[in-house]
């Protein structure tokens, strides 16, 4: 008997298409290992929008620095070094969102960026994905699905 959904709920496969779901954890909870953990930037408006993602990305095993304001944004990114993503929540105000993509952005043109909101609209670099709440499993699922594409610079 086919399992039944609520209207508007994706599984993880439909949700990043019919590739495999490489980066989600397998039965007993655990990533996969063929995958290396990530290190995720996330900035969040002040409701908090990012939190439940940011400790399900935790549970999976990559590491998340959840911040609050610009200058949290660049302390957090030079003190680890860099990361692979930044996450945008859909609380956040337009003018932040913008200062913060520009910022990170001039400083590695490799940088990852997924928006749950309208930030970023006019950015083609910037990975929109408003239709799913960032506390989703479906956002979980697409976020897991865009930090594990391969880089170009990583080995196969």
């Amino acid at each position: 008997m086919p399992q039944r959904r609520c209207r508007g709920e994706l599984s993880a496969r439909e949700t990043i298409g019919s590739t495999p779901c490489r980066g989600l954890a397998d039965a007993g909870g655990v990533s996969s290992p063929t995958h290396r953990p990530r290190e995720l930037l996330a900035l969040e408006g002040r409701r908090g929008s990012l939190r439940k993602l940011a400790q399900s990305l935790r549970d999976e095993g990559h590491r998340v620095d959840l911040v609050h304001a610009l200058d949290e944004l660049r302390d957090a990114f030079f003190h680890s070094g860099g990361h692979d993503a930044l996450l945008l929540g859909p609380d956040l105000p337009a003018g932040l969102a913008r200062r913060a993509i520009d910022c990170l952005a001039a400083i590695d043109d490799a940088l990852r960026i997924l928006s749950f909101g309208r930030c970023g609209a006019d950015n083609a670099r910037v990975r929109r994905i408003h239709s799913f709440h960032p506390s989703s499993r479906a956002a979980l699922g697409a976020v897991l699905a865009m930090i594990a594409e391969r880089d170009p610079d990583d080995p196969a």
